[in-house]
């Protein structure tokens, strides 16, 4: 259940000043472990935002080199992974180029969406992929400690699906309204480069993804099923809310990628002791994964439970 989860306990925030601290936080932190005082060599808020959002259309453009094609869930994954990691961290200590890598492999694990790293690589350019191996197995402990083993991802996909099987069946919809489906699915992949996943529910998320497709049939159904009078109203702003947020959208120029990109390579990286690499087909922490699974259950999960959820 969504309610009970790390994913609403500890990746849900109130807004995106507070999101903003922390990655200002992990700055801080950088700056004091590698001992750089002026803060103009450091990288700003919105450079991490830039560089950040570069990497995730790489990330989105490898997700889509899968065959056969990677569900949702697991895409959506991927992208949790890597916002979240530089909540705890910064471009400047873990290489976003490193890290996308380490978050797709590890959602496919997670996800169940089996494939060997010999198969994974594959997706890459010829001359990247022993070194995409080796970055692969020698992060995914590294990786699994900036989540805090909070390993479990609750996708927007889900919810949206139940909406619509819902929708169908109570107002006897035409086919016309699977139509729908192609609006909506495009507005989830458009969530994939938003901070709207730490601020709104997969519920919530869901039902904005449905509202931009058909309006008129979202109105109805909140307003006769979902949420009446003012609960209905609140509902209505926060679908507004994601909209707007998913509307604003960080400009990305490769120029300006490559001036931060110039900027990190002046930074000195800090000193950590480098995990060992394992043997490609080791599964040494399929049972952290396991556990996470088992703590932390979407089994049951209800489509309309986090709507309200503030």
């Amino acid at each position: 259940m969504f309610h009970s989860s790390s994913h609403r306990t500890h990746w849900i925030f109130s807004n995106l000043e507070e999101i903003d601290k922390i990655r200002e936080k992990c700055i801080g932190n950088y700056a004091t472990k590698c001992s750089v005082s002026q803060a103009n060599d450091l990288v700003t808020i919105n450079e991490h935002k830039v560089l950040c959002k570069y990497y995730e259309k790489i990330l989105f453009h490898l997700c889509m080199k899968f065959q056969p094609p990677l569900p949702y869930s697991v895409t959506f994954t991927a992208f949790l992974y890597f916002k979240r990691i530089y909540l705890q961290t910064s471009i400047m200590e873990h290489s976003p180029q490193d890290m996308m890598s380490v978050c797709l492999y590890m959602a496919c694990k997670v996800e169940e969406y089996n494939v060997s790293v010999d198969k994974f690589i594959m997706i890459y350019p010829e001359a990247d992929r022993i070194r995409t191996a080796d970055v692969i197995l020698g992060n995914e402990m590294g990786l699994m400690k900036l989540l805090n083993y909070q390993l479990i991802v609750h996708s927007p996909k889900r919810a949206l699906e139940g909406f619509f099987i819902d929708i169908k069946t109570r107002f006897q919809q035409k086919e016309d309204f699977d139509k729908c489906r192609e609006v909506s699915n495009e507005f989830l992949n458009a969530v994939l480069f938003s901070d709207v996943v730490f601020l709104y529910t997969p519920s919530q998320i869901a039902l904005a993804a449905l509202f931009a497709a058909s309006k008129e049939i979202v109105r109805t159904y909140i307003v006769s099923v979902l949420a009446p009078a003012e609960q209905g109203q609140t509902l209505f702003g926060k679908i507004e809310d994601i909209i707007k947020l998913i509307n604003s959208k960080i400009i990305c120029e490769d120029s300006h990628v490559k001036e931060i990109q110039a900027k990190l390579s002046k930074l000195p990286i800090p000193d950590k002791n480098k995990p060992k690499k394992r043997k490609i087909g080791n599964g040494g922490d399929e049972e952290s994964i396991k556990r996470q699974k088992s703590s932390d259950s979407v089994d049951n999960e209800t489509v309309t439970d986090d709507i309200n959820d503030e």
